[in-house]
Protein backbone atom coordinates (compact mmCIF):
# COMPACT_ATOMS: atom_id res chain seq x y z
CA UNK A 1 0.00 0.00 0.00
CA UNK A 2 1.37 3.73 -1.25
CA UNK A 3 2.14 5.30 2.26
CA UNK A 4 1.30 8.99 2.09
CA UNK A 5 2.93 11.72 4.01
CA UNK A 6 0.33 14.21 2.87
CA UNK A 7 -2.79 14.39 1.69
CA UNK A 8 -2.12 14.42 -2.05
CA UNK A 9 0.76 12.16 -1.50
CA UNK A 10 -1.60 9.61 -2.96
CA UNK A 11 -3.08 11.25 -5.71
CA UNK A 12 0.32 12.07 -6.86
CA UNK A 13 1.92 8.67 -6.96
CA UNK A 14 -1.21 7.94 -8.53
CA UNK A 15 -0.98 10.25 -11.22
CA UNK A 16 2.61 9.21 -11.72
CA UNK A 17 1.60 5.85 -12.60
CA UNK A 18 -0.98 7.14 -14.74
CA UNK A 19 1.23 9.30 -16.96
CA UNK A 20 3.49 6.33 -17.72
CA UNK A 21 0.37 4.68 -19.11
CA UNK A 22 -1.62 7.39 -20.03
CA UNK A 23 -1.71 6.47 -23.65
CA UNK A 24 -2.55 2.73 -23.01
CA UNK A 25 -5.80 1.61 -25.06
CA UNK A 26 -8.80 0.36 -22.92
CA UNK A 27 -8.57 -2.91 -21.94
CA UNK A 28 -11.42 -4.93 -23.88
CA UNK A 29 -10.04 -8.60 -23.29
CA UNK A 30 -13.47 -9.04 -21.86
CA UNK A 31 -16.82 -8.21 -23.77
CA UNK A 32 -20.26 -6.74 -22.27
CA UNK A 33 -21.22 -4.92 -19.10
CA UNK A 34 -17.58 -4.52 -16.67
CA UNK A 35 -19.39 -4.54 -13.75
CA UNK A 36 -19.04 -2.18 -10.60
CA UNK A 37 -18.01 -2.89 -7.59
CA UNK A 38 -19.67 -0.22 -5.34
CA UNK A 39 -21.06 2.57 -7.53
CA UNK A 40 -24.84 1.71 -8.83
CA UNK A 41 -25.11 4.92 -10.74
CA UNK A 42 -23.50 4.00 -14.10
CA UNK A 43 -22.58 1.31 -16.50
CA UNK A 44 -20.02 0.59 -18.93
CA UNK A 45 -20.09 -1.69 -21.74
CA UNK A 46 -17.45 -3.33 -23.99
CA UNK A 47 -18.58 -4.79 -27.57
CA UNK A 48 -16.59 -7.19 -29.38
CA UNK A 49 -15.98 -4.32 -32.35
CA UNK A 50 -13.55 -2.36 -29.37
CA UNK A 51 -16.42 0.06 -28.64
CA UNK A 52 -17.53 1.78 -25.28
CA UNK A 53 -20.56 3.05 -24.67
CA UNK A 54 -21.73 4.35 -20.64
CA UNK A 55 -24.93 4.11 -19.31
CA UNK A 56 -25.70 6.54 -16.95
CA UNK A 57 -28.85 4.97 -14.40
CA UNK A 58 -30.34 8.34 -12.84
CA UNK A 59 -30.19 10.54 -15.88
CA UNK A 60 -31.35 7.70 -18.76
CA UNK A 61 -28.38 8.64 -21.16
CA UNK A 62 -26.26 6.63 -23.08
CA UNK A 63 -22.67 8.01 -23.92
CA UNK A 64 -20.53 7.00 -26.78
CA UNK A 65 -17.97 7.55 -29.48
CA UNK A 66 -18.67 8.19 -32.60
CA UNK A 67 -18.08 10.45 -35.64
CA UNK A 68 -20.64 13.04 -35.31
CA UNK A 69 -21.98 14.68 -32.47
CA UNK A 70 -25.57 13.92 -31.83
CA UNK A 71 -27.68 15.28 -28.74
CA UNK A 72 -31.04 14.00 -27.44
CA UNK A 73 -32.58 13.51 -24.25
CA UNK A 74 -31.49 9.68 -24.01
CA UNK A 75 -27.70 9.33 -26.31
CA UNK A 76 -24.98 11.21 -26.41
CA UNK A 77 -22.15 10.66 -29.07
CA UNK A 78 -18.55 12.57 -28.95
CA UNK A 79 -16.37 12.69 -31.77
CA UNK A 80 -13.48 12.72 -29.54
CA UNK A 81 -12.42 12.40 -26.17
CA UNK A 82 -13.44 15.71 -24.46
CA UNK A 83 -10.67 18.77 -25.06
CA UNK A 84 -12.29 21.80 -22.96
CA UNK A 85 -14.63 20.87 -20.08
CA UNK A 86 -16.51 23.37 -17.59
CA UNK A 87 -17.17 21.54 -14.59
CA UNK A 88 -20.32 22.75 -11.83
CA UNK A 89 -18.53 20.59 -9.02
CA UNK A 90 -15.64 20.62 -7.25
CA UNK A 91 -15.90 16.59 -7.05
CA UNK A 92 -15.17 16.67 -10.38
CA UNK A 93 -11.65 17.78 -9.98
CA UNK A 94 -10.28 14.94 -8.27
CA UNK A 95 -11.26 12.12 -11.08
CA UNK A 96 -9.84 14.64 -13.55
CA UNK A 97 -6.81 14.90 -11.11
CA UNK A 98 -5.64 11.88 -10.67
CA UNK A 99 -5.90 10.94 -15.17
CA UNK A 100 -3.99 14.32 -15.85
CA UNK A 101 -6.48 15.70 -17.20
CA UNK A 102 -6.90 19.22 -15.25
CA UNK A 103 -5.85 21.17 -18.47
CA UNK A 104 -9.20 20.16 -20.20
CA UNK A 105 -10.94 21.92 -17.38
CA UNK A 106 -11.28 25.92 -19.24
CA UNK A 107 -14.53 26.99 -16.65
CA UNK A 108 -15.85 26.31 -12.85
CA UNK A 109 -18.51 27.06 -11.17
CA UNK A 110 -17.64 28.72 -8.40
CA UNK A 111 -14.00 29.31 -8.56
CA UNK A 112 -13.20 30.73 -4.94
CA UNK A 113 -13.95 27.61 -3.71
CA UNK A 114 -11.49 25.24 -4.98
CA UNK A 115 -8.29 23.82 -3.05
CA UNK A 116 -6.53 21.84 -5.64
CA UNK A 117 -3.33 24.14 -6.40
CA UNK A 118 -3.33 23.84 -9.73
CA UNK A 119 -6.58 24.79 -10.91
CA UNK A 120 -5.77 27.91 -8.18
CA UNK A 121 -2.69 28.78 -10.38
CA UNK A 122 -4.88 28.41 -13.66
CA UNK A 123 -7.81 30.96 -12.10
CA UNK A 124 -5.74 33.68 -11.23
CA UNK A 125 -3.77 33.21 -14.47
CA UNK A 126 -7.18 33.46 -16.73
CA UNK A 127 -6.90 30.41 -18.11
CA UNK A 128 -9.79 28.78 -16.43
CA UNK A 129 -12.85 31.26 -15.65
CA UNK A 130 -15.54 31.17 -13.20
CA UNK A 131 -19.01 30.26 -15.11
CA UNK A 132 -21.41 30.85 -12.00
CA UNK A 133 -22.88 28.98 -9.68
CA UNK A 134 -26.24 26.79 -10.24
CA UNK A 135 -28.75 28.46 -10.59
CA UNK A 136 -27.11 31.77 -11.96
CA UNK A 137 -25.08 30.40 -14.47
CA UNK A 138 -23.09 32.52 -16.97
CA UNK A 139 -24.59 31.15 -20.32
CA UNK A 140 -22.98 34.14 -22.38
CA UNK A 141 -19.19 32.67 -20.82
CA UNK A 142 -20.33 28.82 -21.28
CA UNK A 143 -21.08 29.43 -25.06
CA UNK A 144 -17.85 31.87 -25.70
CA UNK A 145 -15.78 28.75 -23.60
CA UNK A 146 -17.17 26.40 -26.53
CA UNK A 147 -16.51 23.60 -24.26
CA UNK A 148 -16.76 20.00 -25.64
CA UNK A 149 -18.77 19.51 -22.73
CA UNK A 150 -20.33 20.74 -19.00
CA UNK A 151 -20.03 18.35 -16.16
CA UNK A 152 -22.95 19.13 -13.64
CA UNK A 153 -24.68 17.17 -11.11
CA UNK A 154 -28.12 16.23 -10.61
CA UNK A 155 -30.97 18.76 -9.21
CA UNK A 156 -34.32 18.25 -7.41
CA UNK A 157 -34.98 21.92 -7.52
CA UNK A 158 -36.83 23.40 -10.49
CA UNK A 159 -35.01 26.61 -10.51
CA UNK A 160 -31.79 24.38 -10.74
CA UNK A 161 -32.90 22.02 -12.76
CA UNK A 162 -34.04 23.98 -15.89
CA UNK A 163 -30.33 24.74 -16.44
CA UNK A 164 -30.09 21.09 -18.38
CA UNK A 165 -32.68 22.58 -20.86
CA UNK A 166 -31.04 25.41 -21.33
CA UNK A 167 -27.57 23.67 -22.34
CA UNK A 168 -29.58 21.18 -24.69
CA UNK A 169 -30.98 24.88 -26.50
CA UNK A 170 -27.48 25.62 -27.07
CA UNK A 171 -26.92 22.64 -28.08
CA UNK A 172 -23.92 22.16 -25.16
CA UNK A 173 -23.16 18.64 -24.24
CA UNK A 174 -24.13 17.81 -20.42
CA UNK A 175 -23.18 14.57 -18.51
CA UNK A 176 -24.89 14.56 -14.91
CA UNK A 177 -22.28 13.04 -12.57
CA UNK A 178 -24.45 11.92 -9.68
CA UNK A 179 -21.55 10.23 -7.69
CA UNK A 180 -23.13 11.72 -4.35
CA UNK A 181 -25.46 9.52 -4.61
CA UNK A 182 -24.11 6.22 -4.35
CA UNK A 183 -24.56 4.47 -0.91
CA UNK A 184 -20.75 3.93 -0.41
CA UNK A 185 -17.75 5.56 -0.52
CA UNK A 186 -15.76 3.38 -2.56
CA UNK A 187 -19.13 3.58 -4.87
CA UNK A 188 -18.29 7.51 -5.31
CA UNK A 189 -14.74 7.11 -6.03
CA UNK A 190 -15.57 4.19 -8.81
CA UNK A 191 -17.11 7.09 -10.63
CA UNK A 192 -13.12 7.36 -11.47
CA UNK A 193 -13.73 4.36 -14.28
CA UNK A 194 -16.89 6.84 -16.32
CA UNK A 195 -14.27 9.79 -16.02
CA UNK A 196 -12.09 7.18 -17.30
CA UNK A 197 -14.32 6.25 -19.96
CA UNK A 198 -14.58 9.79 -21.49
CA UNK A 199 -10.26 9.69 -21.83
CA UNK A 200 -10.05 5.95 -22.58
CA UNK A 201 -7.85 6.10 -19.88
CA UNK A 202 -9.62 2.73 -17.79
CA UNK A 203 -6.13 1.00 -17.09
CA UNK A 204 -5.46 3.94 -14.68
CA UNK A 205 -8.87 3.90 -13.59
CA UNK A 206 -8.07 0.21 -12.09
CA UNK A 207 -4.85 0.81 -10.98
CA UNK A 208 -6.28 4.40 -8.72
CA UNK A 209 -9.35 2.03 -7.48
CA UNK A 210 -7.21 -1.21 -6.58
CA UNK A 211 -4.89 1.22 -4.62
CA UNK A 212 -8.10 3.00 -2.83
CA UNK A 213 -9.98 -0.18 -2.41
CA UNK A 214 -7.23 -1.85 -0.53
CA UNK A 215 -6.26 0.77 1.72
CA UNK A 216 -10.07 1.29 2.39
CA UNK A 217 -10.55 -2.64 3.54
CA UNK A 218 -7.24 -2.43 5.44
CA UNK A 219 -8.12 -0.13 7.50
CA UNK A 220 -11.78 -1.44 7.86
CA UNK A 221 -10.71 -4.51 9.11
CA UNK A 222 -8.87 -2.64 12.52
CA UNK A 223 -12.81 -1.10 13.13
CA UNK A 224 -13.35 -1.65 16.65
CA UNK A 225 -16.59 -3.43 17.19
CA UNK A 226 -16.85 -3.75 21.06
CA UNK A 227 -18.72 -0.41 21.49
CA UNK A 228 -20.93 1.38 18.93
CA UNK A 229 -21.26 5.15 19.77
CA UNK A 230 -24.21 7.00 18.90
CA UNK A 231 -23.13 9.92 16.89
CA UNK A 232 -25.33 13.04 15.74
CA UNK A 233 -24.32 14.48 12.38
CA UNK A 234 -25.20 18.10 10.58
CA UNK A 235 -26.28 20.83 12.20
CA UNK A 236 -29.97 22.56 11.51
CA UNK A 237 -30.98 25.25 8.49
CA UNK A 238 -33.61 27.15 9.76
CA UNK A 239 -36.35 24.70 11.21
CA UNK A 240 -35.24 21.35 9.82
CA UNK A 241 -31.75 19.02 10.44
CA UNK A 242 -30.68 17.13 7.39
CA UNK A 243 -29.89 13.60 8.32
CA UNK A 244 -28.10 11.32 5.93
CA UNK A 245 -30.40 8.23 5.45
CA UNK A 246 -28.97 4.49 6.25
CA UNK A 247 -28.60 4.46 2.15
CA UNK A 248 -25.89 7.00 2.32
CA UNK A 249 -22.22 6.90 1.98
CA UNK A 250 -21.88 9.22 4.79
CA UNK A 251 -23.89 7.10 6.95
CA UNK A 252 -21.92 3.77 5.50
CA UNK A 253 -19.01 5.89 6.44
CA UNK A 254 -20.16 6.09 10.52
CA UNK A 255 -20.60 2.27 10.42
CA UNK A 256 -17.64 1.44 8.73
CA UNK A 257 -16.09 3.33 11.39
CA UNK A 258 -17.73 1.58 14.13
CA UNK A 259 -20.57 4.41 15.16
CA UNK A 260 -24.37 4.59 14.80
CA UNK A 261 -25.83 7.51 13.08
CA UNK A 262 -28.54 9.02 15.19
CA UNK A 263 -32.26 9.17 13.57
CA UNK A 264 -30.99 7.63 10.27
CA UNK A 265 -33.77 5.82 8.55
CA UNK A 266 -33.49 2.95 5.96
CA UNK A 267 -35.51 3.42 2.68
CA UNK A 268 -35.70 7.18 2.70
CA UNK A 269 -32.97 8.03 -0.73
CA UNK A 270 -29.79 7.85 -1.13
CA UNK A 271 -28.96 11.66 0.26
CA UNK A 272 -30.53 12.86 3.53
CA UNK A 273 -33.85 13.34 4.88
CA UNK A 274 -35.21 16.59 6.44
CA UNK A 275 -36.22 15.98 10.48
CA UNK A 276 -37.94 18.44 12.39
CA UNK A 277 -35.42 20.47 14.75
CA UNK A 278 -37.68 19.55 18.21
CA UNK A 279 -36.92 15.56 17.06
CA UNK A 280 -33.27 16.24 16.87
CA UNK A 281 -32.53 18.45 19.99
CA UNK A 282 -34.05 15.74 22.06
CA UNK A 283 -32.32 12.43 20.67
CA UNK A 284 -28.81 14.75 20.69
CA UNK A 285 -28.81 14.03 24.67
CA UNK A 286 -27.88 10.13 23.30
CA UNK A 287 -25.14 11.29 20.74
CA UNK A 288 -21.97 10.88 22.07
CA UNK A 289 -20.23 12.67 19.42
CA UNK A 290 -20.97 15.12 16.79
CA UNK A 291 -20.07 15.17 13.65
CA UNK A 292 -20.31 18.15 10.50
CA UNK A 293 -21.79 20.98 12.44
CA UNK A 294 -22.22 23.20 9.60
CA UNK A 295 -20.25 26.24 9.46
CA UNK A 296 -19.19 26.00 13.21
CA UNK A 297 -15.25 26.24 14.37
CA UNK A 298 -15.02 26.80 17.63
CA UNK A 299 -17.59 25.31 20.81
CA UNK A 300 -19.02 28.67 21.22
CA UNK A 301 -20.02 28.77 17.49
CA UNK A 302 -22.58 26.34 18.56
CA UNK A 303 -24.85 28.90 20.83
CA UNK A 304 -27.58 27.25 22.30
CA UNK A 305 -26.72 24.03 21.26
CA UNK A 306 -23.65 23.88 23.63
CA UNK A 307 -25.85 21.73 26.41
CA UNK A 308 -25.54 18.44 24.30
CA UNK A 309 -23.45 16.27 26.17
CA UNK A 310 -21.36 16.13 23.25
CA UNK A 311 -20.44 19.38 23.43
CA UNK A 312 -19.64 19.39 27.16
CA UNK A 313 -17.45 16.61 26.60
CA UNK A 314 -15.73 18.32 23.91
CA UNK A 315 -16.46 15.37 21.37
CA UNK A 316 -17.47 17.57 18.78
CA UNK A 317 -15.38 17.23 15.12
CA UNK A 318 -16.08 19.26 11.85
CA UNK A 319 -14.42 18.21 8.28
CA UNK A 320 -13.28 21.54 7.68
CA UNK A 321 -9.52 21.03 8.71
CA UNK A 322 -8.69 21.62 5.05
CA UNK A 323 -11.27 24.57 4.49
CA UNK A 324 -9.52 27.84 2.06
CA UNK A 325 -10.71 31.00 3.54
CA UNK A 326 -13.30 31.35 0.58
CA UNK A 327 -14.89 28.10 2.35
CA UNK A 328 -14.17 25.53 -0.44
CA UNK A 329 -13.62 22.13 1.68
CA UNK A 330 -11.33 20.00 0.13
CA UNK A 331 -13.49 16.93 1.96
CA UNK A 332 -16.06 17.32 -0.69
CA UNK A 333 -12.61 17.68 -3.42
CA UNK A 334 -10.07 15.40 -3.22
CA UNK A 335 -11.86 13.71 -0.53
CA UNK A 336 -14.01 11.71 -3.03
CA UNK A 337 -11.03 9.79 -4.11
CA UNK A 338 -9.62 9.26 -0.79
CA UNK A 339 -12.00 7.66 1.09
CA UNK A 340 -9.89 5.35 2.92
CA UNK A 341 -8.29 8.59 4.46
CA UNK A 342 -11.68 9.74 5.97
CA UNK A 343 -12.57 6.51 6.94
CA UNK A 344 -9.21 6.65 8.87
CA UNK A 345 -10.15 9.86 10.69
CA UNK A 346 -13.29 8.78 11.87
CA UNK A 347 -11.94 5.89 13.51
CA UNK A 348 -9.73 7.89 15.03
CA UNK A 349 -12.58 10.00 16.25
CA UNK A 350 -15.05 7.34 17.40
CA UNK A 351 -12.41 4.69 18.70
CA UNK A 352 -9.27 7.28 19.80
CA UNK A 353 -6.13 4.46 20.00
CA UNK A 354 -4.47 4.40 23.19
CA UNK A 355 -1.03 5.08 23.35
CA UNK A 356 1.75 7.40 21.09
CA UNK A 357 0.27 5.38 18.02
CA UNK A 358 -2.91 8.09 17.56
CA UNK A 359 -2.64 8.95 13.57
CA UNK A 360 -3.28 12.97 12.79
CA UNK A 361 -6.51 14.16 11.07
CA UNK A 362 -6.59 14.98 7.85
CA UNK A 363 -9.69 15.81 7.14
CA UNK A 364 -11.48 16.44 10.79
CA UNK A 365 -10.51 19.03 13.53
CA UNK A 366 -11.79 18.74 17.28
CA UNK A 367 -14.01 21.75 18.16
CA UNK A 368 -12.32 23.92 21.41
Amino acid sequence: MLKHSNLCTLLIALLSLGVAIGCSSPNNSSFGEQHNRYATGFSITYSAEGDTSAYLFRSKMRCRFGNTLFISDSLLVLPHTPRRIICLSSTHIAFLKVLDELNTVVGLGGTRYVSDSILQDAIRNGKVLEVGELPDLNYERIIALAPDLVLGYDADITAVSNYANRLHHFKIPLISIDEYHEEHPLGRAEWLKFFAFLFHKDNIASLVLDTVNGAYEAILAKTNREHTPKVLINYPWKELWYIPTQNSYMAQWVQDAGGSLLLSSEGEGSTAKAVAREQVLWAAQQAEFWLNPGVCETLSDLGSLQSFPAVRQHKVYNNTKRCNSNGGNDFYESGVLLPHLILRDLQTILHPPIGDTVPPLIFYKQLQ
